[in-house]
This record gives C-alpha cells, sequence and structure tokens, in this order.
C-alpha cells in the first residue's frame, strides 16, 4: 500500500497550489499588514524628519497641514483595515473580490502617492509622503494575498 505525500501532508505542511505558501486568516492578515505598514511609514517618517522633511504640505484655499506621528500611524492602518475588510466581506461572496480588489487597491496607492508629489511641499516630504502612499498599497495586496491563499488551501 503505498501513499502520496499530497494526499496525506500533516496540518502544517504547505499547500502546492499556494506555491508552497500558507495563507493567513483574514483577520491575522490584515492586522499583520496594517502593523508592517505602520512600522516601515514611521520609519519613512522618521529618515524624512532625519533629511530636514518639513512635512508641511500647503492646502489649496486652507491652512497648511502638518504631518506628524499619529497621522502617520492613522492613515497606514484605518484605510488599509477598513479597505481589506471590506474586501474580505465581498469574497464571501464573491471570491474573485479578492483579486480585484488587489489591482484597485494597488492602482489606487500608487495614484494617491501622486497627490503628495504634485503638492508644494519641500522635496523630502513629497518624497516621503508619497513613498508612504506606495508602502499602504504594497500592504494592502499582500495582505489580501495572505488571505487568499488561506482560502486557496482549504
Amino acid at each position: 500500500m503505498t501513499s502520496s505525500l499530497h494526499s496525506q501532508s500533516p496540518a502544517g505542511a504547505s499547500d502546492p497550489a499556494s506555491g508552497g505558501r500558507r495563507g493567513l486568516p483574514w483577520w491575522l492578515a490584515i492586522a499583520g499588514a496594517a502593523a508592517a505598514a505602520v512600522v516601515v511609514n514611521l520609519l519613512i517618517f522618521s529618515i524624512g524628519n532625519a533629511a530636514d522633511a518639513s512635512f508641511v504640505v500647503p492646502q489649496p484655499n486652507a491652512k497648511p497641514q502638518t504631518v506628524g506621528a499619529g497621522g502617520v500611524i492613522f492613515s497606514s492602518s484605518v484605510p488599509l483595515a477598513v479597505g481589506a475588510g471590506i474586501a474580505v466581506l465581498l469574497a464571501r461572496w464573491w471570491p474573485v473580490m479578492l483579486r480585484v480588489a488587489q489591482a484597485v487597491g494597488g492602482v489606487l496607492a500608487l495614484l494617491s502617492a501622486l497627490a503628495p508629489l504634485s503638492s508644494d511641499a519641500d522635496g523630502a516630504t513629497r518624497i516621503a509622503l508619497a513613498s508612504m502612499h506606495v508602502v499602504v498599497g504594497v500592504a494592502f495586496v499582500a495582505a489580501l494575498e495572505a488571505y487568499r491563499r488561506r482560502r486557496i488551501a482549504r
């Protein structure tokens, strides 16, 4: 009697359909991605401060907006968590929504990076803020991919 490795793999084994990597439950994928985005963006914020970035963004017809560490934490985690949460909920009925949300979220993050790049802020501020937008987009796509791999493994 012979048995295949794939038919009797232990609970901790990788799934061949997901490229050898296991996925994560939705809550862990989203929380982990949000935490990673916050850490990386705070690092970018620190580097920007060291490079004398003002983190003051002039607003048309309004008072200039100053970006602080609290704003970086909030803006790095909340939109990512809300968007990924909505995508996960919609994927319960339409599994293709995970891929659609990954594409839309990635494109929106890149497009949103144009806003700080086109602002009248100093160069270091523009580069730091645009980089933070890209980090959130990458974390969003990664979170949904980790959850998608878990769904495939079932």
